[in-house]
């Protein structure tokens, strides 16, 4: 009697399942979908709360400067104008359609991916060109209104310097680093979504 392991022929004895759940793949590819869409939501609530907050606050200062006004009217276009650009998406995250094949997740899943791609790249720098430059100039009213010395230096430390690093701490890692995890997580989920649709070809 031999005692050879045959692992050819214990292999081949083996239950033939090695493609993939489309039914899990498909749920995954749902649940990145309305959790991108619970995001646009977040955002659309949290820059728009924060352009009624500036306009509401400003209505109250007198606006001695042409500068202020220009700040103002920066800071709120870079936050309208990354929403518009943002809110394209909504008919590719908000079209729920329970009977959407792979080849149809994986469509709208590229589609979302481009978008958010340049989103993450000329829309995030326009905007925070846009944000930067209003509230570097809305400040410089209330700078120069300090009488001495110390109080100019003092304010311009306490919030240029401030306002500055954090600007380049959120441009230069904040952003690439989301960037980088949303673009892996769609391109993982592209990537089994297209494996999918190969083996339904092949069968």
């Amino acid at each position: 009697m031999s005692t050879e392991i045959d692992f050819k022929s214990l292999w081949n004895k083996q239950p033939v399942d090695a493609s993939p759940d489309i039914k899990e793949i498909t749920a995954k590819a749902e649940k990145l979908r309305r959790y991108t869409a619970r995001k646009l939501i977040i955002m659309n609530l949290i820059l728009l709360g924060t352009v009624v907050f500036i306009i509401a606050i400003n209505l109250n200062i007198h606006k001695e400067w042409l500068t202020t006004k220009i700040g103002i009217i920066l800071m709120v276009t870079g936050m309208l104008l990354y929403l518009v650009v943002y809110n394209r998406m909504i008919p590719l995250l908000f079209k729920n359609n329970p009977d959407n094949s792979s080849q149809e997740y994986l469509n709208q899943l590229i589609a979302i991916k481009r978008k958010h791609a340049f989103l993450d790249t000329i829309m995030i720098n326009i905007y925070f060109t846009f944000l930067s430059s209003g509230m570097l100039l809305y400040m410089v009213q209330f700078a120069l209104r300090m009488k001495t010395i110390g109080g100019i230096a003092y304010y311009g430390i306490a919030y240029y310097v401030v306002i500055v690093l954090w600007m380049a701490f959120a441009w230069f890692y904040l952003k690439p680093r989301d960037a980088r995890k949303r673009q892996k997580k769609f391109g993982d989920m592209i990537t089994r979504l297209e494996e999918v649709n190969k083996q339904l070809k092949e069968e």
